[in-house]
């Protein structure tokens, strides 16, 4: 019975079954939704090798250290062709950002953009109520763009300064399968003044990137979190120790440098859209984030100049037109100068870099302290190469690179620094009518003297010397260094038997320094308040006739200074006037001590032993003796310290010193004999002394990036 009532209890159970009923098709019953298995995770290629992984980028994903932590990178290059500014963003004259791009501009660019991984598995797609990704503030999202996928064509969905919000939803991205690989891409470097990038950033830019991603699923249940930081790469200022790969300058100029050169760096020439002032124009480093392309960057400096209507923007078109490109990005930095007034010590000559030392595997960047404090903090915010100054506000123009030069010494480096001492020593053995400033043939060594017979056109040699005799044909100007009439410089209309016939006179000054200017009346005083001020026309006969007191010396030609108005005035100068300038030697004794103190302030910031040699320049400005400071100084020829190194050479402005009995120019042998390598002259005067510049102010060079990784060199602290 208990079998049968078992049985029947059996098919009643299993009628419904049998007969059909809607019960015999239902699924089985759904598991309860569990929580806990599902997985959210945010990842960054926290360790730097160029790979985000899901284990080993875990650790310090959401920290930032010397060690660990991701970064990204500004996208300034130029990788589509057909685009004219830069493939994220551009910056106005007011440092606003201008020509946003939103879009991926093909394979190249995709390149420039640091992976973004979330992961949500366990659950479907489907199943994700909300998936959230936030910022903390609006200054972090600002400084980015991100993308849903990296591929050529995408549009960002977030991010850039027009941003209003600090949150996105993810839902309608998240990929099948649980990975959805993002991309992001930097838009600003790190400057942390505030109202930084035409008020972007009211508190300035952090150059961080904090993120949060949040899952909820059905019914709002809480289904997980993660957090990541990332941090924008720096912009690096490169050494003379890197390689040269291209070397700028302003028309023609550029071509002097090819002899030496060949084929070693690539020369480039623009012509319109700045002056010849190649090196104050840009500053030319690099960004690289790991996996991503090293990244050369023109940091266009502030220029402005003053106009009738007020300061206008200054900045060379130049930069634009002809660095931008693939790898190669621009960035144009805030033009304070229209709101601050001019300051030439925020323009390139002022900013130099100390190559790598032990303490310091960047270098360290080098200013000039006439630097404004708004550029120096945009170089400090970078944390990578320290910026420190020195004290140039004695020169005239106010650039690091008037004192000091880094040289490349085969592994090494050294310090070319000024020093006029050097400069005495070497000129103490030439005659007193030995000269600077001429061209070809003089006659030096000859002692020639002025007889009483003289007149307003005539120079009587008191020897009676024969100057129709053939080793006197080159003489075209004679220059009176001593006596009656010293300072004046004839043009030789024709030279006789014992004497020689002027048809033009400048007067010229006899001594390189002054007391400060006075006027352009008095701009014969010295050579530099010569070239301040308006100096007077050349006559037809002597000013002052020359007699027995007078002694001259006969050159072939002669170069020419600059006067305020671009008069012409002969530069020749004797030897015996420069030794007994008193006063200019005074200047360079204080000069001396201010580069000793520039000298112990390199040495001090690169932590370690430095090798040093000093150049022989010296200095002609403006001095007060009673007081011992200078009111301005700038070389006196052109500056041997102010050179330039590429392709395994130093390139120095020809000096125009004189020649010692062996008929090699003293300054620059001597100046030879302590550089590390092959040192080439390169014709400076014309268009760069004469106007207080020298090689290295009109040329740009652009150096290979250091090979290893920056954030693996970043000094502790």
């Amino acid at each position: 019975m208990i079998v049968g009532a078992l049985s029947l209890a059996l098919l009643a159970a299993l009628a419904p079954i049998a007969c059909g009923s809607p019960a015999a098709n239902a699924e089985p019953a759904a598991a309860p939704f569990d929580p806990s298995a599902v997985r959210v995770d945010l990842d960054v290629d926290a360790d730097r090798d160029g790979v985000v992984h899901d284990v080993l980028d875990e650790a310090g994903e959401d920290a930032w250290t010397d060690e660990r932590g991701a970064i990204f990178m500004v996208n300034y290059d130029r990788d589509d062709a057909g685009r004219g500014g830069p493939d994220a963003i551009e910056f106005d004259e007011r440092g606003a950002p201008v020509s946003e791009d939103f879009v991926i501009n093909g394979p190249k660019d995709a390149l420039d953009l640091t992976e973004l991984v979330v992961r949500v598995e366990g659950i479907d797609a489907g199943g994700v109520e909300s998936a959230i990704l936030r910022a903390p503030s609006l200054d972090h999202i600002k400084g980015v763009h991100v993308f849903d996928a990296i591929e050529p064509g995408r549009r960002s969905f977030w991010g850039g300064p027009g941003e209003r919000s600090t949150a996105i939803d993810l839902t309608d991205r998240l990929a099948p399968g649980g990975e959805t690989t993002l991309g992001v891409e930097g838009l600003f470097f790190r400057y942390t003044q505030p109202m930084a990038y035409g008020g972007v950033f009211e508190h300035g830019y952090s150059g961080e990137l904090d993120l949060e991603l949040v899952v909820t699923g059905p019914g709002g249940v809480a289904l997980g979190a993660d957090r990541v930081k990332l941090r924008v790469a720096p912009l690096a200022l490169l050494p003379n120790t890197q390689d040269a790969v291209e070397m700028w300058g302003r028309d023609s100029s550029i071509e002097d440098f090819r002899p030496a050169i060949q084929d070693t760096v690539a020369l480039y020439s623009y012509h319109t859209g700045g002056d010849q002032w190649t090196q104050d124009h840009v500053e030319v480093g690099y960004t690289h984030a790991p996996g991503r392309p090293k990244t050369h960057i023109a940091l266009r400096l502030p220029r402005a100049r003053l106009t009738t209507d007020g300061i206008k923007d200054d900045t060379p078109e130049w930069p634009r037109e002809r660095l931008l490109g693939p790898d190669a990005g621009l960035f144009r930095f805030w033009n304070f100068h229209l709101d601050d007034g001019l300051n030439a010590g925020d323009f390139g000559g002022n900013i130099e870099v100390m190559p790598p030392t032990q303490a310091w595997p960047l270098g360290r960047i080098v200013v000039g302290d006439t630097i404004s404090p708004k550029l120096m903090r945009f170089l400090e915010d970078q944390a990578a190469q320290a910026p420190f100054s020195i004290n140039v506000g004695w020169l005239r123009v106010g650039h690091v690179d008037e004192a000091l030069a880094f040289v490349p010494d085969g592994s090494g480096w050294m310090l070319a620094a000024a020093e006029p001492a050097q400069a005495r020593a070497l000129m103490k053995p030439l005659p007193p009518d030995a000269v600077f400033f001429a061209r070809g043939w003089t006659s030096a060594g000859e002692g020639l003297a002025a007889s009483p017979e003289s007149s307003p056109t005539e120079l009587v040699d008191s020897d009676g010397a024969d100057f129709t005799r053939p080793e006197w044909e080159l003489a075209r100007y004679v220059r009176i260094y001593e006596g009656a009439g010293a300072g004046q410089v004839g043009r030789i209309r024709s030279l006789r038997s014992g004497s020689l016939i002027v048809d033009r006179v400048w007067q010229t000054p006899t001594v390189a320094a002054d007391t400060g200017f006075r006027g352009f009346r008095e701009a014969s005083s010295s050579v530099s308040g010569q070239i301040d001020g308006i100096s007077a026309p050349p006559r037809s006969e002597w000013l002052d006739v020359p007699d027995e007191t007078s002694r001259y010396v006969l050159v072939e030609d002669t170069l020419f200074w600059l006067d305020a108005v671009g008069r012409e005035v002969p530069a020749v100068i004797s030897v015996h006037e420069v030794r007994s300038d008193s006063l200019m030697w005074a200047l360079n004794e204080a000069a001396s001590s201010k580069l000793d103190e520039i000298v112990n302030r390199v040495a001090a910031a690169a932590g370690q032993e430095v090798s040093v040699v000093r150049a022989p320049d010296f200095f002609m400005g403006s001095f007060a003796p009673e007081t011992g400071v200078i009111e301005d100084a700038f070389a006196f020829a052109p500056a041997l310290s102010n050179l330039q190194t590429a392709g395994g050479r130093i390139f120095f402005g020809e000096s125009y010193a004189p020649s010692g009995a062996d008929g090699f120019n003293v300054l620059q042998k001597g100046f030879a004999a302590l550089m590390p390598g092959p040192v080439h002259a390169i014709e400076a005067w014309d268009r760069y002394h004469r106007w207080t510049g020298n090689v290295h102010c009109f040329t740009y060079i652009k150096r290979a990036p250091y090979e290893f990784d920056w954030w693996r060199a970043i000094p502790d602290g």
